[in-house]
């Protein structure tokens, strides 16, 4: 009967080593797999541009038109854009302050990988129009210009109709659904 509790104290050793095993094993994959996680995040992260966050550029530039991300141009580009008086008739506070957002956020500001690539391909140049960056223009290069027609996007500067993650800053090609319409 001694080797009877012998072996019942061995069976019972080796059910609890593997049971530790498969729950270490599964804590491992679960700390693999949140790492994974954060780091396709940070990845990401590269890739998208942060949303817009003053409310005042949102107020004004909203009220017309999607609110584009401010890394989506240089900031030469940004301070062309507000001397023409894009934005119309501002008071001199909230013209400086709108200004003050998109120059501490233009692309120069931004490590985004879009960012980077508009800085690189603007060049010396000071287009107005983020339609008018040479990389996003190589973008698009394939699309037809009937698409752009469409009633669903209406214009090239219509960036949210075919970019579903764009308000988010997401312009990545597996995010794109061009509409039929």
């Amino acid at each position: 009967m001694k080797w009877l509790g012998t072996i019942f104290i061995v069976i019972s050793c080796v059910i609890m080593l593997v049971t530790f095993s498969f729950a270490s094993e599964e804590h491992t994959k679960d700390r693999r797999d949140k790492s994974h996680h954060n780091q396709e995040s940070d990845e990401n992260d590269d890739k998208r541009l942060p949303s817009p966050q003053n409310q005042t550029y949102l107020n004004f530039c909203g009220s017309c038109h999607f609110a584009y991300q401010p890394g989506l141009l240089p900031r030469a580009s940004w301070e062309k854009l507000m001397s023409e008086g894009h934005f119309g008739t501002l008071d001199e506070q909230t013209r400086k302050q709108i200004m003050d957002y998109l120059k501490t956020n233009s692309a120069e500001n931004n490590t985004s990988e879009i960012s980077k690539k508009i800085l690189a391909s603007a060049g010396p140049n000071k287009p107005t129009k983020i339609t008018d960056i040479p990389y996003i223009r190589k973008k698009h290069d394939e699309i037809s210009p009937d698409v752009f027609k469409h009633k669903t996007i209406g214009s090239r500067s219509n960036c949210i109709a075919c970019h579903t993650k764009g308000k988010e800053g997401n312009y990545e090609d597996d995010f794109v659904k061009i509409p039929k319409d």
